[in-house]
């Protein structure tokens, strides 16, 4: 979910992918957790050059 709400897909909308970054981190998201079925975190992909966040500042909410 970190990486989804640091995209525009699916809402292409910064406001919405906010409040959506906002819940996650009440519930304790960050980049070092594990993503769910894979054995990498999010910090671990974003690094790896595949993925480019389209708001950067909602992705370094969640580094911890």
């Amino acid at each position: 979910m970190i990486l989804s709400v640091s995209d525009k897909w699916p809402h292409n909308n910064e406001k919405v992918n906010r409040a959506w970054a906002a819940l996650l981190l009440d519930y304790g998201a960050n980049t070092r957790k594990k993503v769910p079925d894979q054995d990498e975190t999010p910090e671990q992909i974003a690094s790896q050059d595949v993925f480019s966040p389209d708001y950067p500042a909602l992705f370094r909410l969640f580094i911890r």
